[in-house]
C-alpha cells in the first residue's frame, strides 16, 4: 500500500472560504443626498440594511423644529415646511469649524 501524498501548500489545495470562517464585513456609502449600509452575511451574501420603514436608502438630512429633531427620511419633508432649519448635504461640512 502506497503512502498518501501530503499537500504541498499550493493555493489550489487550500481550504475554500466557508460561511463559518468569513469575517464580519460592513460597508457604508455616505453620499451628499442619501446613505446606505450593507453587511456581508454568514451565508456569503451582501445585503443592504433597511431602516424601520423598510427603506434601504436613508436621506442625509437633519431638521430642527422647536424642541424636535428630525433625522434622515423624516427630515426631508421639513425642506418645504422649515427650510431654514433643515440641513442637507452636510457631508461637505464634516470636519469644518
Amino acid at each position: 500500500m502506497a503512502p498518501k501524498p501530503t499537500p504541498n501548500g499550493n493555493a489550489a489545495q487550500q481550504a475554500e472560504a466557508t460561511p463559518s470562517n468569513i469575517p464580519a464585513v460592513v460597508g457604508i456609502n455616505f453620499g451628499n443626498a442619501y446613505a446606505s449600509i450593507a453587511v456581508y452575511t454568514k451565508e456569503g451574501l451582501a445585503e443592504c440594511i433597511a431602516n424601520e420603514n423598510g427603506e434601504r436608502q436613508i436621506a442625509c438630512a437633519i431638521a430642527f423644529h422647536g424642541e424636535e429633531i428630525y433625522v434622515g427620511n423624516q427630515a426631508m419633508p421639513q425642506l418645504v415646511k422649515n427650510a431654514q432649519n433643515t440641513i442637507t448635504g452636510f457631508r461637505n461640512l464634516l470636519g469644518k469649524k
